[in-house]
């Protein structure tokens, strides 16, 4: 998150699927905005700069025009397979270190290949799951939780988006 260690951390979990959208909706420079926005805010919200109400008002500013946006579009199976690669990508550069985030990754990487799987857009529908079932197996008990693991398990699931 960019924060320093020992600082409180507010619960962002939601932003991890919505980053990976405004990747694919918003224009280059846009989506990079939004992403240090949501970067100013956690350093804000954990004391390391910045005002944490002004920092959350630019985030809640900016997500009107997005949601906007999201709604106006259909997403293609390439924007799906792209946006489950950024969570998959993202968690292979530890991104997602506690249990937390790493859980509901997780959940956002299921629910975005299960869209896939409804088209018939996985390859193999059988690797796809064995590998889900693998990232799933990691993040079932938050006491056991290893990072280490979880991105063993990332790596195989991305294996699965290939085509």
């Amino acid at each position: 998150t960019g924060t320093s260690p020992a600082r409180i951390r507010d619960n962002d979990s939601n932003f991890l699927m919505l980053r990976q959208i405004a990747r694919r909706t918003l224009p280059e420079a846009q989506a990079r905005d939004f992403d240090a926005a949501v970067a100013r805010m956690h350093r804000a919200v954990a004391g390391d700069g910045g005002e944490p109400r002004a920092a959350v008002a630019e985030v809640r500013a900016s997500l009107d025009g997005l949601v906007a946006r999201i709604a106006a579009r259909s997403y293609s199976n390439e924007d799906l397979r792209a946006i489950a690669a950024g969570l998959v990508a993202d968690g292979m550069d530890g991104k997602y270190r506690d249990y937390a985030g790493a859980e509901q990754a997780t959940m956002a990487v299921s629910s975005v290949m299960n869209y896939l799987a409804k088209r018939g857009a996985l390859r193999s529908l059988r690797e796809a799951n064995a590998a889900l079932d693998r990232l799933h197996e990691t993040v079932r008990n938050d006491e056991r939780y290893k990072p280490e693991r979880f991105r063993e398990a990332l790596a195989a699931l991305a294996r699965t988006l290939e085509n």
